[in-house]
């Protein structure tokens, strides 16, 4: 869309403004959530409970931290709700015996209560249609990455799915950057090669 600039003189490319709040980075990101609670929380849990219902709950945590937020990119917020998710995961692993209280959706949330309005839970003005293709397609990218070696996949989680740098992802893994860096290429060709292969 083109507009006129202050002084009428010549015109300038609108620029559209990326929405920073909390909601609209959990909305962007909801499949990448999605993957990263899929892939580090306990298989058990995820039988019980389905990946959405578990991202809900990281969801709902990034909320209550609302305070904490500041949008500083898109891959910092990347990294600071793979975090979240990550502990979350692991606190359900350790207390796999106690019930986790689902979500509760309602118009009016009370205080004090984990109920949420649908509005501020990302995806839920999704159509069926939609939601049916979300998930045959997070059924397709966990095909192709169950695929891959462990060493590849856990550089591809870290590097694609959780924003952390090459660097970063290399002392995670206690590997030199080259290694990881070579992980990470290998395992992005091959999940390109099963995923193209499958559609």
């Amino acid at each position: 869309m083109l507009t006129r600039s202050a002084d009428n003189s010549r015109p300038t490319e609108a620029r559209e403004v990326l929405d920073r709040s909390l909601e609209a980075c959990l909305m962007r990101h909801w499949g990448r959530l999605c993957a990263v609670v899929e892939y580090r929380t306990d298989p058990k849990l995820l039988r019980r409970y389905g990946v959405e219902d578990l991202a809900q709950e990281v969801a709902v945590e990034a909320l209550a931290r609302r305070a904490e937020f500041v949008y500083q990119g898109e891959m910092a917020f990347v990294r600071w709700i793979t975090t979240i998710a990550r502990r979350i995961s692991a606190e359900w692993a350790r207390s796999r015996s106690i019930e986790i209280d689902p979500v509760r959706l309602t118009q009016t949330p009370g205080p004090g209560s984990n109920a949420v309005s649908p509005s501020c839970v990302p995806g839920q003005q999704a159509t069926p249609r939609t939601q049916l293709a979300f998930h045959q397609d997070l059924q397709r990218l966990r095909e192709a990455l169950g695929r891959l070696t462990l060493k590849d996949r856990e550089a591809v989680l870290l590097v694609r799915f959780e924003g952390y740098s090459i660097a970063e992802a290399a002392a995670l893994m206690q590997c030199s950057y080259d290694a990881a860096a070579k992980r990470l290429y290998k395992g992005i060709q091959q999940l390109g090669e099963h995923l193209g292969a499958e559609a």
